[in-house]
Formats: C-alpha cells, sequence, structure tokens
C-alpha cells in the first residue's frame, strides 16, 4: 500500500510512489517488498476514502425532495502521517526486519487505516423532511454515512446543524496477500457534527456553504507480521479524532447541480497495531467534486 499512497512530502508535491513487483525480488527480499505490496492491496480493499464529504448546502430538501449524485473524492495527508508512509516505503532492503523496521511498518499502517489517503468514488442520496429536516445516505470509498440535520432557512441563507455515524464497508482480512507484514481487516463505527452555513442565489443557480465539522472514528481488527521471527499478532485498536472547516460551491439550472468542496482537518491518530503503539498527527486536505440531480 505505500506504494500508492497520496502524501504531500515537504516541498508540498503529492507522491505516489511506483508499484512493486515480482520482478524485484533478485534485488530485495520479501520482508521489505511486503511493506509495499501487502499496504497497497489494504488501500485499495480498506481504504479509498479517507474524506467522506458533505457535497451539499446548508438549505434542506423540501418535504418529499429527493438529491442524488455522484462523484470523486480525495484525501492528501501532510506532517506527522506523511512521514510515517515515507519511512515505511524506505525500510531495509535485506533481511528480516528488526524493531524499528517493524515500528516504522506499524506506524505507515496506522496512517493508511485510519486516513486512506486515496482518491475514491462518491455516491449519496438525500430525502427532506416537513419542517426543514433532512436525512442522507453516504458512501465514500470505504465509508458508509448515515446523516440527519435540521436548517434554520430562509429563500436566502440558511443555518444547519445535524449529525452523522459511520462505518467503514468493504474491508477483509489481508491474509491473501503474500509476504505481507500487516493483515488487518478494520472495522470501525464513527460519528460526527457539521455546522454549516450558507447562501443561495434566488433561482438556486449558486450555492455556498461553509462552516466547521468535527468527529472520532474507532478502527478495530487483527495485525500481524509474518516476515519477522519470531511472528508478531496482536490487534489493531485505532482511535481518529479531528476538527476542521468545509467549504463549497454548487452550480447549476433546475434539477441538476455541480458541487465542489475544499474539506481540511486536523486529525489525531492513537492507539496500537500488534502491540506497537501508534501515535501521530496529521493536517488533511480532502478536495471532492460530483454532479447532483434534485426531484
Amino acid at each position: 500500500m505505500f506504494a500508492n499512497a497520496v502524501v504531500l512530502g515537504a516541498g508540498g508535491a503529492a507522491g505516489v510512489g511506483p508499484p512493486i513487483t515480482k520482478g524485484e525480488c533478485p534485488q530485495r527480499s520479501c520482508a521489505a517488498r511486503s511493506a509495499g505490496t501487502a499496504l497497497a492491496a489494504m488501500m485499495c480493499v480498506a481504504g479509498c476514502g479517507g474524506g467522506a464529504p458533505l457535497l451539499h448546502g446548508a438549505h434542506a430538501l423540501p418535504a418529499g425532495g429527493i438529491a442524488a449524485g455522484a462523484g470523486l473524492s480525495g484525501t492528501f495527508a501532510t506532517g506527522d502521517a506523511a512521514a510515517a508512509v515515507r519511512s515505511a516505503r524506505a525500510l531495509p532492503a535485506a533481511g528480516a526486519l528488526d524493531a524499528e523496521s517493524q515500528n516504522a511498518a506499524a506506524r505507515g499502517e496506522a496512517v493508511l487505516a485510519a486516513l486512506a489517503p486515496s482518491v475514491a468514488p462518491w455516491a449519496a442520496v438525500r430525502y427532506g423532511f416537513p419542517t426543514s429536516n433532512e436525512a442522507g445516505l453516504t458512501y465514500a470509498g470505504r465509508v458508509l454515512r448515515l446523516d440527519f440535520r435540521h436548517a434554520f432557512e430562509d429563500d436566502s441563507f440558511a443555518l444547519s446543524i445535524g449529525g452523522g455515524v459511520s462505518a467503514v464497508v468493504g474491508a477483509k482480512d489481508r491474509q491473501d496477500v503474500p509476504a505481507s507484514e500487516f493483515h488487518v481487516a478494520p472495522s470501525s463505527t464513527g460519528f460526527d457534527v457539521p455546522l454549516l452555513a450558507g447562501w443561495r442565489s434566488t433561482a438556486g443557480v449558486v450555492s455556498l456553504w461553509g462552516g466547521v465539522r468535527g468527529g472520532v472514528e474507532w478502527l478495530k481488527g487483527d495485525a500481524s507480521l509474518d516476515t519477522s521471527d519470531p511472528l508478531v499478532r496482536g490487534r489493531l485498536d485505532l482511535s481518529r479524532w479531528y476538527a476542521g472547516g468545509v467549504f463549497g460551491l454548487g452550480l447549476g439550472f433546475r434539477h441538476l447541480h455541480g458541487a465542489i468542496e475544499l474539506d481540511s482537518y486536523y486529525q489525531k491518530i492513537e492507539g496500537s497495531i500488534a502491540d506497537y503503539n501508534v501515535s501521530l498527527s496529521s493536517v488533511t486536505i480532502t478536495p471532492a467534486a460530483a454532479l447532483v440531480a434534485t426531484f
């Protein structure tokens, strides 16, 4: 997974490492190769979408109204999280992993399990209830989120507050990956609270929204290090706390709108993987865009 992780380095440019193939085995041991292979697979299955953008304005749908949309989102990690992935990507090229290398792999795995820095599909459907209430169901690569909110609104301006619960979906045991380091099957639950303020034009052609959002997520699963001697086995037990800002723009006419959004969060990850304690922080940037149809 380290081969495909999206991180921001010190220069600020996104880095995506080249894939590791079996052809590299003559120069690299299976122990070193696992740092890329196992974690690349985990991102594709359990990651792909550390960000679950809102991509809706502050106004609620009218009673009985339906909105459905699809698009893309991406999460870019900086700071400690980016450094942890880079360190894991640079594991020794020969021999069994020592304790320091195992710890580096655990930190990189924690970032990829908790933040899932990657590009992911985004899809959502929302339904309006009477008295400016609204519920929604969102899928963002690895996360399924159910939320409910209430809006205080007039024709032009609105303030909405709500809450969402989320769970990781699609994760599976990584024991099918050969020569892997950590086999993690994170199943997580979490909740978040967004507070949005917004404006829309008279005809609804333009809408703007911004606000704050905070939440927590707990990830649990199993982890093992099968290139070490003796074999290291243990639990994956991580918590992720985050808070930050949300900014969005919608443009469209009648029943079809385009939406773009930029979220930025301070994230704190703590816990353990296979008895290795992990504590790191990061600022993440999550851009997203979607087409949304209303009925």
